[in-house]
């Protein structure tokens, strides 16, 4: 499997990223031709630059001043008039889509409405086009990513001072690890965070793969103490091998009830969780001569057949259980602690070959989010953060 990983630790914007990828391999020629065909004046040149010591490619966009703008269904009948791959139109087109979304929402208006003032600008359509045509000629199954740094304080812009991250980066980043990163000033831009959120499957720490080449993106602007630019790992990732898994039998049981109330159906829930079920749902359900009821379906192991059964008639006016016996393949699981800002979280670690992914325990979060008053998405949200970065403890 081919995987692309954008390490940005100093957060990422269009010549950035597209720096990167003609750093890796990516003919510049060829993107050249392809912009060609939407007969606009855009023209690339790349050069080797130095950013704090450190190497880089900067690719320099040569396009004559503007002075109108353009609209969304403008950019759209361009991307389509290329003769760009469709893979590569499909991600323009997502790129503008999500870039306009963003923006809508940060003035206020209609998604069609959207003064592209600097994303139509051809400097931000050739960088954003010339990634899309990168990743689709380097065959990219996978797009990886480290969290975003996106700078701090504020910049100026037509619509005067504004903080950083600006709103439409801020809202383009939403569900996406961020940190300030290491200096002031904006480190990602509407058109990265756009990119980003259109490319990047997963965030998180570089991924193991077998290393084929490193790409150096830089950016136009030099900051002092670090490096204005992002990098870009290139490699083959192992196909994930079959996991662990295991087969045992278990049986379905499951009984209709039209005459309980809601609170004795959800005592009954408990009851049952609590008595050797494995799961258990409630269907809502209409039975002969038109009675809205529920059906009760429980899944339990072979040996807890009896015991589950007594507390159904227990609990409630059921003449009858119906079971049925099912095969079921689990994959290999664990429990697991992490360590956040509150304290240790439980939760169990499900493996699919390599990858493993966490689940924090619904009832330690909410044991946190009481005793902190803090949204228990957020406990759930960092926990799972904790254990990609940190692993468990």
């Amino acid at each position: 499997m081919k995987v692309g990983y954008f390490d940005c630790f100093s957060g990422i914007s269009g010549d950035m990223a597209l720096g990167a990828l003609v750093d890796a391999g990516v003919p510049i020629g060829l993107i050249q031709t392809h912009l060609d065909s939407l007969h606009l004046p855009i023209q690339f040149r790349s050069e080797k630059v130095k950013r704090c010591g450190l190497e880089g490619l900067k690719v320099h966009v040569k396009v004559p001043i503007e002075t109108s703008s353009r609209y969304l269904p403008e950019i759209r009948e361009l991307i389509d008039s290329s003769n760009l791959t469709t893979r590569a139109k499909s991600i323009a087109h997502n790129v503008f889509q999500n870039l306009a979304v963003a923006e809508a929402r940060a003035h206020g208006i209609a998604l069609e409405k959207v003064h592209f003032h600097e994303v139509g600008a051809l400097d931000s359509i050739a960088d954003i086009l010339g990634v899309a045509i990168g990743i689709d000629h380097l065959e990219l199954d996978l797009v990886e990513a480290s969290p975003i740094a996106v700078g701090s304080g504020s910049v100026n812009c037509e619509h005067g001072v504004i903080p950083v991250p600006t709103p439409a980066t801020a809202f383009l980043l939403e569900g996406i690890p961020i940190g300030p990163g290491p200096s002031a000033g904006e480190l990602t831009t509407p058109t990265g965070a756009a990119l980003v959120k259109t490319l990047v499957h997963n965030f998180g720490p570089l991924p193991p793969m077998k290393l084929a080449k490193v790409g150096v993106g830089a950016g136009t602007k030099t900051f002092i103490g670090h490096p204005n630019m992002v990098r870009l790992f290139l490699g083959e990732m192992a196909t994930p091998a079959p996991s662990k898994n295991s087969s045992d039998e278990v049986l379905l049981l499951q009984t209709n009830l039209d005459d309980q109330t809601p609170e004795q159906i959800a005592f009954l829930m408990e009851e049952l969780m609590a008595n050797g079920a494995l799961d258990a749902w409630i269907t809502p359900i209409v039975m002969k001569k038109g009675r809205a009821a529920q059906e009760i379906s429980v899944l339990i192991l072979p040996k807890d057949r009896e015991q589950v059964e007594g507390r159904i008639f227990a609990q409630t006016r059921s003449l009858g259980i119906r079971r049925l016996k099912m095969d079921r393949t689990k994959l290999e699981r664990e429990m697991a602690t992490v360590q956040t800002q509150w304290g240790l979280v439980e939760g169990k670690v499900r493996r699919l070959g390599e990858k493993h992914t966490f689940h924090p325990e619904y009832e330690n979060c909410v044991r946190i989010a009481r005793q902190f008053c803090i949204p228990l998405q957020e406990i759930q949200e960092v926990a799972k953060l904790a254990f990609q970065h940190c692993g468990q403890v």
